[in-house]
């Protein structure tokens, strides 16, 4: 998305200057109509400028298309716009043209176009193309798979502060992608992009502890890390944080903990939550028994773990069919109505 304040406040800063001496009133009358909420006027204002060739006109134009304010929303004229801008050089314009050839945006897909014009603003050291040039290139979108090239970019733009890139980073060379597996060299750029924020990488480095990938085992920073996720709404995150609760990993046991946890992870579709739940409510654990509830979670769970996790799989079915003895035939069914019409919640 385009910066407003640094498209905004630098076209100011440039038409105070008066760097482009011919157009700077009209410049500066179409800013002041456009902070003021006059987008009309601003519209009008900012046109001509744009027509002439004035790459701020364009760039503010552009991004009022794209976000339809003062005109209706039209991707097309945006990318237009964008487009001239970006042709001047201007990396911001790059990496938004970039991003709606990528999406679709205003234009047919083209990965390979987004590709170039990402590339482009990238070499200007914009981080954000930086990332996402890096990303596309390991994917293999728009050019063959290439995941020592795209961590390279990647990198760059981690070594930059970029928060999701450290994540990518970490990641990457944690699953040995890319580069050798490096877990000490993972467990960095995790850590970087946790304590900014990044909610994959707090879960990440939390399941890192929790292994032993980090070191020796540790199970109250893994509880650290999970938490700080679990709180962004991470759904993983809730029923891992529910598990140590559960079992008394790094944390006091703590029967209630556990449930709330494992209900927030469950809500939002995760299929470990679900089955602890519905395991809780099998076993009146922190809760009172209630084969219908414990039925409804742990059948959702089934067959939502992968064969990887076929242990809990298994344990699920054996719980389900523990709460089917208690359950009356017109119970079962209403268990396997509210299993039916179920939709997962989202992260708060």
């Amino acid at each position: 998305m385009i910066n407003i304040r640094r498209t905004l406040l630098g076209a100011i800063l440039l038409a105070s200057l008066a760097i482009d001496s011919a157009h700077a009133g009209p410049f500066e009358n179409a800013n002041t109509a456009y902070w003021c909420g006059d987008y009309e006027t601003a519209q009008n204002l900012f046109r001509p400028l744009a027509e002439s060739g004035d790459a701020r006109a364009q760039d503010v134009l552009g991004f009022m298309y794209y976000e339809g304010h003062g005109v209706g929303q039209d991707y097309a004229e945006a990318l237009k716009w964008l487009r001239l801008r970006a042709e001047q050089g201007d990396a911001e314009a790059q990496v938004k043209v970039g991003d709606m050839f990528g999406a679709g945006k205003g234009t047919p897909k083209n990965p390979a176009e987004a590709l170039k014009w990402l590339r482009l603003s990238a070499n200007q050291g914009h981080t954000d193309a930086q990332f996402k040039l890096g990303f596309a290139i390991a994917a293999g979108d728009g050019s063959p798979k290439d995941q020592a090239e795209g961590l390279k970019w990647m990198r760059v733009a981690a070594e930059r502060g970029h928060a999701y890139s450290q994540f990518m980073v970490g990641s990457m060379l944690a699953e040995g992608k890319g580069a050798p597996r490096d877990y000490a060299e993972a467990v960095k750029w995790l850590r970087l992009s946790a304590v900014q924020g990044i909610s994959d990488a707090q879960l990440m480095l939390g399941t890192m502890y929790s292994n032993g990938e980090a070191g020796e085992p540790n199970a109250a920073e893994a509880v650290k890390w999970f938490r700080l996720s679990a709180n962004q709404g991470n759904q993983v995150a809730q029923s891992n944080l529910g598990l140590a609760y559960y079992t008394g990993q790094g944390v006091q046991q703590d029967y209630a903990q556990a449930l709330k946890w494992f209900q927030l992870g469950a809500e939002q579709g995760d299929a470990t939550g679900q089955a602890m739940l519905g395991t809780m409510y099998a076993k009146g654990q922190g809760v009172s028994k209630d084969p219908v509830q414990a039925y409804l979670w742990l059948n959702l769970a089934i067959n939502r773990f992968g064969i990887e996790k076929k242990q809990f799989n298994d344990a699920a079915i054996a719980n389900r069919d523990m709460a089917t003895a208690e359950l009356t035939a017109e119970q079962i069914l209403q268990a396997q109505r509210l299993s039916r019409e179920w939709k997962p919640k989202t992260a708060q």
